[in-house]
Order: C-alpha cells, then structure tokens, then sequence
C-alpha cells in the first residue's frame, strides 16, 4: 500500500498528499466504508464480507466461480472501476473505486487442532471475515466470529477464538501462525477481500488529468501485488514449516460440503440481489465475462 501511495503523491509532483494510518486507528476496519461514505476518512479499504449489505452488489466477488485466483483478482478490478452497474451502485454510497487488493490461491484454515473432517470442527471457533467462507465453516459444524485483521491476534491469544480462516499470506504476515499447528485447506479458492475506494466529493474536487493518473497507479498497484505475492509463497511456506506448522492437503469430506455450498451460494447471490433491486442476472453474466478476459 506505501508503494501506491508514494506513487501518486510522486506522480501528482506532491499535489496529492496521502496520509495512512494502521487499521482501527481512525474508525474500526468494519466500519471504514461507512466512514468513507461520510468523508472521514476521505479514502479506504471497503473489505465488503465484512457487512455485504453496505454495497450489496460486491459480494458478488466472493462467490469462487473463478478458475484461479488471479483471474478472480483481475476482474474484480475490472468490474468495480468500468461497469456502469456496479460504479452505480458504489456511487449509492458516494464512493469511487480506484483499486483493488487481492490474495492468491487456496483459502486456508488454522487451527491448533489437526482436522480430518467435519466432526472435529464441531464447537472449535473459528474467525472468518464472514461471507461465504463463513458460512461454509457453519456448515462444517464450527462456531464462526467474524472480526477484522487487526483484531483477530488479541482474539487467537486470548482463546476468545481456536482458528482462524484467511490466506497462506495473512496467516503469516499477521503473525496468527503463533497460535496454530495445522494449516488445511477449505475447499475453494480465495476471494479477492477488498476495494480501496475514495469518498465521491473528494473525488470530484480532484482535477481530471490527476484522477486519470491515480487510476493509472491504481492498475499497476494491483498487477504489482499479484507479482509480489505470486513471488512471496515459497518464502511463506518456508517460513511457516520453520515454526513447525503443519501444511496439510485437501480434506475430501471438507472439500465436497464446501463445493456444494459454493454452488448453492451463487443461485441464492442472484435471487437475493435482484430482490433488493439490483439486476443480478447482468451483473454476474458481466463477471463471467471479465473472467474469461483475464484467463
């Protein structure tokens, strides 16, 4: 995020100063949506799982229909800065999307106790962002709390929670891995998690060749995170096999609830939706599309 920052304030020849504060320091990282819908802060992370209800029409990228990750990334990229349905329904709560921030590969579960199936999720309490994934770990039989990042460590040290659901990087750049033994997978690919979106008067006060740049930058941030991240994994899994974590495979009897679970996600995404007056059907006919671009 520093390299993006830095970026456009270097670009803007220091017209655009940025300042960033960690997560919980100016509003709780749930509530950061609201905040930039109201104009503090005038820019933020929009981790949409976290209430989907805000902008309803962004849990559309948590539903894992994607081939890989990286596609899913990518479009989602796509979609929250181009689609006219989707800019509308940011535009609702005056927002403006100008980048995306996504994590790669399978979505993975820590706990400190080893998991063979679904019977030994059963009372373990497991932190989710929430959204699909959430509800996939109910299904399995565990007690869900959803929390952001910043809070889950205090959560895990504390035993207020026995696990913990996320990627392989934040698992391991968040330190949770203190607290766990087995890393297994849930089943499905990772979600991209969040838009950084700007506060819609902000925005309009910025002058357009300045707001044609921070897209620009905004593009590159994204491409740059998936080279990183991409390049990262192998010194992640080392790292976590150093302090004798446990990289376990797919579980068959976890991975068929979660596939049907998946599947049942995706028919009730585009009911509940359209019910709220969104057109679904086209939204996630444009998604399908996108994806197939970046394939």
């Amino acid at each position: 995020v520093q390299w993006w920052i830095s970026e456009m304030e270097k670009r803007s020849n220091a017209a655009i100063k940025i300042r960033a504060y960690w997560a919980g320091a100016l509003v709780g990282g749930k509530d950061i949506p609201v905040g930039v819908a109201k104009g503090y802060p005038e820019l933020g992370s929009n981790v949409y799982v976290y209430d989907t209800s805000f902008v309803r029409a962004l849990s559309l990228f948590d539903l894992p229909i994607s081939k890989t990750s990286t596609c899913a990334i990518r479009a989602f990229n796509d979609m929250v800065r181009n689609n006219d349905i989707m800019k509308a329904e940011l535009k609702k709560r005056k927002m403006v999307a100008l980048s995306v921030f996504g994590h790669l590969g399978t979505t993975y579960t820590l706990t400190a106790k080893d998991i063979t199936g679904p019977a030994d999720l059963k009372g373990l309490k497991i932190r989710a962002p929430g959204g699909l994934r959430a509800r996939i770990l109910q299904t399995l039989g565990a007690e869900v709390v959803t929390m952001g990042a910043a809070d889950t460590y205090p959560a895990l040290q504390r035993g207020t929670v026995n696990g913990v659901t996320s990627s392989l990087k934040d698992i391991d750049e968040w330190k949770w891995a203190d607290f766990g033994k087995f890393i297994w997978p849930l089943g499905i690919p990772l979600g991209p998690p969040l838009v950084y979106v700007i506060n819609e008067d902000v925005w309009n006060t910025v002058p357009a060749g300045t707001q044609k740049m921070m897209l620009d930058v905004g593009q590159e941030f994204t491409e740059r995170q998936i080279k990183d991240y991409e390049g990262s994994l192998v010194a992640i899994g080392a790292r976590l096999k150093a302090k004798g974590i446990v990289m376990k495979g797919e579980i068959p009897s976890i991975t068929t609830i979660a596939r049907a679970e998946s599947e049942k996600a995706v028919t009730s995404w585009e009911a509940d939706v359209t019910k709220a007056g969104i057109p679904g059907k086209a939204l996630l006919d444009a998604y399908r599309q996108a994806l197939k671009k970046y394939e």
